[in-house]
């Protein structure tokens, strides 16, 4: 169980929160604890508004381990102290926080979603985490509208598990290694250019030989980013 350290933590304390950081680090242990009511307390009013305490309750719930691991790297992060609204962590996530009317620093979207798909970068870091912990389906969530009809979860761990494993961990090696690389968000799609040697492969499991720069390429659809290639 994690400890809060400097951070009141009854119910209703949340305004005392004095920096993001403080708010980030509250947010992470009340999940961790499951304290649901004192963690979307710390969601901006905007989030409350889109998303019901149940669903936001039922999203932490359904990929629970997971998300303690995450809750408890962010409750340890050393954050500068600054009073940004922006803050970001040693792993490059950047999250947004909101001063609403005079109650403290909130968050304005949820910080430990594991499989996020809101930006290109969360799309890419989604498909490395997924393949690592061989969670198929949301692979599958990652594929383009226009290549799903011929991809299911059972051709994508055929792809990732099968008997060119190497070659496989080989590209996921590649993906790991690039997941800070600048991209270029066009609006409707994205491509991060980077340096690569051997095989690619795109996210339907299509697998290439190629030398020299790479390009992942992402889509946006349907209000989430997914990834039509990697090559």
């Amino acid at each position: 169980m994690l400890a809060l350290i400097g951070i009141g933590f009854a119910p209703g304390c949340a305004h005392r929160a004095a920096t993001p950081s403080d708010v980030v680090r509250t947010f992470a242990t009340s999940v961790t604890l499951g304290r649901w009511e004192h963690a979307y307390g710390l969601m901006s009013d905007d989030y409350r508004r889109r998303v019901p305490l149940a669903k936001f309750r039922a999203e932490i719930e359904a990929e629970r381990q997971t998300i303690n691991a995450d809750a408890a790297a962010l409750s340890r992060e050393s954050f500068s102290g600054s009073t940004r609204a922006v803050v970001e962590t040693r792993a490059g996530q950047r999250l947004i926080l909101v001063s609403d009317g005079g109650a403290g620093w909130k968050l304005d979207d949820h910080p430990l979603v594991p499989f996020g798909q809101q930006s290109p970068r969360a799309a890419l870091r989604t498909l490395v985490r997924a393949v690592e912990q061989r969670r198929y389906d949301v692979v599958l969530r990652l594929v383009p509208a226009r290549h799903r009809p011929s991809v299911t979860e059972e051709s994508l761990r055929a792809y990732w598990e099968g008997g060119g494993s190497g070659s496989q961990r080989q590209i996921l090696r590649i993906l790991r290694e690039n997941l800070d690389k600048p991209i270029i968000d066009l609006g409707t799609e994205a491509h991060m250019p980077y340096g690569s040697d051997g095989r690619r492969a795109d996210v339907q499991g299509a697998a290439r030989d190629a030398r020299g720069e790479g390009e992942v390429r992402f889509v946006f659809e349907d209000g989430v980013w997914r990834i039509d290639d990697a090559r």
